[in-house]
């Protein structure tokens, strides 16, 4: 199986625990949500507890243009049996492996435009995105 971590920088070679958020690195599970992370740090989601696909929802109009538009990012790309020891994690259905040790990364994925790549997963049925012209009126007020 493999994880994946989404960055801005991309000349990253190992994550350090050094700069590791809340006591760990975490590694998504899910491709969708690491393109997610990657593309811009403010977002608003959900998981479809049905299928367990990523939903990215839109804030306002042009919302997902404002964030994710023109926004070049990085896939890293880890095997499992690289990352050695590690704890699973889920937070409200979005899973992820969780290491408290550095790791080496050596696949990584230029992403040019991360809006165009979250289109592209949505036609692929890979990740659902409600769009804010498509919400109802009480929708758009969460």
């Amino acid at each position: 199986m493999e994880y994946y971590h989404g960055s801005k920088n991309g000349n990253l070679t190992e994550l350090t625990t050094e700069k590791a958020n809340h006591n760990g690195i975490y590694f998504a599970e899910d491709y969708c949500f690491a393109v997610m992370y990657a593309g811009n740090g403010l977002r608003f989601w959900a998981v479809d507890k049905p299928t367990g696909k990523l939903i990215v929802r839109e804030v306002g109009e042009n919302a997902l243009e404002l964030l994710y538009k023109n926004q070049p990012c990085y896939i890293y790309k880890v095997k499992e049996e690289d990352l050695g020891c590690f704890n699973r994690a889920d937070f409200k259905g979005r899973k992820s492996v969780v290491v408290t040790h550095n790791v080496k990364l050596s696949e990584k994925e230029f992403i040019p435009d991360c809006l165009e790549k979250l289109y592209e997963l949505e036609k692929q049925c890979k990740l659902i995105i409600r769009r804010w012209n498509e919400l109802s009126t009480e929708e758009q007020q969460l």
